[in-house]
């Protein structure tokens, strides 16, 4: 379904196995949707709204958390077997987008967020939980402190860094100038 800002309907783009993600292009003109069941990433044309490009992952398979930035679309995946999920770059800007994996070993499909070239990576559920900071060439910047369970909580990316946010006590914790991540109001450091 896609609508104005105000909710009304504009049209229904249908044909579509589960999908669960959406992340819009820098430049405005495509959406990308997850679409965990047929083990695909789409790209969509926002004036036309036709699909553009569809992007086989079953090597990857349930695609599940989606961020867009600088031509590369980061895919968090899994089905929710143990070690099967990670992350894996959709780099859109080739004519057929390679795929570049970034992570493995996780049980479900890991959260993803951009901000710049920087990359955060966590895993839902895990506890303690750790966020990945990667560099856009896929290089780790660090692993932050352990964290309560992500099972709750999202992660956001900021001006200064990425904020996330544990639904259980509603906390809001934002990394800080030289900081990875922050834990507990302490700033862990690379």
């Amino acid at each position: 379904m896609v609508t104005k800002s105000d909710g009304t309907l504009i049209d229904t783009i249908g044909g579509l196995s589960s999908a669960v993600a959406l992340s819009v292009a820098d430049n405005g003109r495509h959406v990308y949707a997850a679409l965990r069941d047929s083990h695909e990433v789409i790209e969509i044309d926002i004036t036309t709204l036709a699909i553009t490009r569809r992007i086989d992952l079953s090597a990857y398979p349930c695609p599940s958390t989606l961020a867009q930035a600088y031509e590369r679309v980061w895919v968090g995946y899994g089905c929710g077997q143990a070690g099967e999920g990670g992350v894996v770059a959709l780099e859109t800007w080739r004519p057929t987008p390679v795929l570049v994996p970034v992570e493995s070993g996780t049980t479900q499909p890991p959260l993803v967020a951009v901000a710049g070239r920087t990359l955060a990576v966590g895993e839902p559920g895990a506890d303690p939980a750790s966020i990945r900071v990667c560099r856009s060439n896929i290089e780790l910047r660090g692993l932050s402190c352990g964290y309560a369970a992500w099972r709750y909580s999202l992660i956001t990316p900021v001006t200064t860094g990425f904020r996330w946010i544990d639904r259980r006590s509603s906390r809001s914790v934002t990394s800080q100038a030289g900081c990875v991540a922050m834990s507990g109001g302490r700033c862990c450091r690379d």
